[in-house]
């Protein structure tokens, strides 16, 4: 038995999900938002001041705090309604039979994600696909990934592997033996990282862990 980290969006779950979801909410704010200038904004998160500073336009509110967690409660109805609306479809393709195959060989599998544990939690439940624990953010963003990846270790123990597409999913297993596999099909550049294994597809995913006698 081994405990394997996974990152949510962009990950396991296909990054045009979010990227739907925030064109969505910049629909119902009245803005209209291409869908290259979201993608290019999921690599860094920058089009959360846009979105702010709309929601700040519509509401009256100026606290940045109580603006994130607006931000946040809306993408979570339209991230939703878009898994709903996909179904397994949401997923990479063989991602689903991947966590299967991990967890009938005894694996314990732990999802470490920046995005709220609402959303995570939801999109789970509506895809059927069962977790061994989420480690997610709250409403107003403010942990790291750093933070939830300490959390979930200092919790449940070291993971033998930690699979992203960002780099700070990466980063995260700083002063831990943790094997990194970088997903090259999401939302990520890696500037300063050095991952154990950069794939490109779920079959190079498998064998990675195959690699590493997981499989």
């Amino acid at each position: 038995m081994a405990l394997i980290f996974f990152d949510w969006d962009g990950t396991l779950c296909k990054g045009e999900v979010a990227e739907q979801g925030c064109v969505k909410l910049n629909e119902m704010l009245g803005n209209k938002v291409s869908k290259e200038i979201m993608i290019n904004g999921h690599k860094d998160n920058s089009h959360f001041d846009e979105i702010r500073k709309s929601l700040q336009n519509y509401t009256g509110i100026i606290n940045n705090n109580e603006l994130t967690k607006m931000m946040t409660n809306i993408f979570e109805i339209n991230y939703l309604n878009i898994i709903k609306e996909k179904g397994n479809d949401s997923l990479y393709s063989g991602i689903n039979n991947l966590i299967k195959e991990l967890k009938q060989n005894n694996h314990k599998i732990i999802i470490i994600s920046s995005s709220t544990y609402g959303t995570v939690k939801n999109s789970s439940d509506l895809l059927n696909l069962k977790f061994d624990a989420i480690y997610a953010n709250d409403s107003y963003l403010t942990k790291s990934k750093r933070d939830l990846f300490l959390k979930a270790a200092n919790e449940l123990g070291e993971p033998i592997a930690m699979i992203g597409d960002r780099e700070e999913d990466m980063l995260s297993k700083e002063g831990f033996s943790t094997k990194i596999i970088f997903c090259q099909w999401g939302h990520g550049v890696l500037k300063k990282a050095l991952p154990d294994y950069k794939i490109n597809n779920v079959t190079e995913l498998k064998n990675a862990f195959i690699d590493l006698k997981l499989l």
